[in-house]
């Protein structure tokens, strides 16, 4: 058993994740958020880069995810141009700690 795997529960009946850290793998993530529309597997394929990108980075421990990604809304819900579903957490001395 991960000891470090907060499994996704059910959306709620809004379509929404409930408000919390869920510590799940890039693969769960995809496969339950990142398919079922063009626009789902584009910020799919988003989250996979940054990810990946990230892992060249030790200073980089965790990415967030939300919004209407970790949603049951469709590809209309996912097209503003506003919408933010992914960060990248940096510690404050990460310029400091990678070489440009």
């Amino acid at each position: 058993m991960n000891l470090l795997h907060i499994p996704l529960p059910d959306l709620n009946t809004d379509g929404y994740l409930e408000s919390g850290l869920y510590l799940v793998s890039l693969e769960e993530t995809l496969v339950r958020f990142g398919s079922g529309s063009v626009a789902r597997e584009r910020l799919g394929k988003l989250l996979h880069l940054i990810i990946e990108r990230a892992r060249n980075y030790h200073t980089i421990k965790r990415v967030l995810v939300w919004g209407s990604f970790v949603s049951n809304k469709g590809a209309r819900g996912l097209k503003g141009k506003r919408a933010k579903d992914f960060v990248a957490i940096l510690p404050s001395c990460h310029l400091a700690l990678v070489p440009l």
